[in-house]
């Protein structure tokens, strides 16, 4: 019941500092300059923050309890916030149509294995987790989406961000 909980806790914290830092990297100079939607920039740092705390959290459950289908999903949406974030830009340069893929693979993954958690898992502490956990990812996925459509590129179209 505790893991439950304090993942949910913790969760919680993640997008609640995520966000916070995530508009702080996007009023970099550095950032606006770049021309960068801001949007896409908080959620790649509020994502990619999540990943780093429940990445390795389910890689140890792996090394620990044999599996845990989060050690690949998370390397997933790890993945994709360093593509929006722009840390992949000189070898993959940022495309509309890509970033809407990686980011519905990342996030819809990590969602997805939360709601496989709240189909299996018995324990109500840990699937009101779950349920947080689906909510939280697949909103990742659908605001990747509309940022996509949104952020200054045809929808259609597979050139770099330019300034808006």
């Amino acid at each position: 019941r505790m893991a439950g909980a304090l993942a949910s806790c913790v969760l919680v914290a993640c997008i609640g500092v995520g966000i916070a830092v995530g508009d702080r990297v996007a009023r970099r100079e550095d950032i606006v300059a770049s021309g960068k939607p801001r949007n896409l920039v908080v959620l790649s740092v509020a994502t990619g923050l999540a990943c780093c705390v429940f990445w390795p959290w389910a890689v140890a459950n792996y090394v620990r309890q044999g599996f845990d289908l989060g050690a690949y999903t998370f390397a997933l949406a790890f993945g994709a916030s360093l593509y929006g974030g722009g840390a992949l830009d000189r070898c993959a340069p940022l495309t509309t149509e890509a970033y809407r893929v990686v980011a519905v693979t990342g996030y819809g993954a990590v969602a997805a294995n939360y709601l496989l958690g709240l189909a299996v898992v018995p324990d109500p502490t840990f699937r009101a987790y779950c349920l947080l956990g689906a909510l939280a990812w697949s909103s990742a996925a659908v605001v990747a989406v509309l940022i996509a459509r949104e952020g200054g590129l045809a929808v259609d179209d597979s050139v770099t961000y330019t300034r808006v």
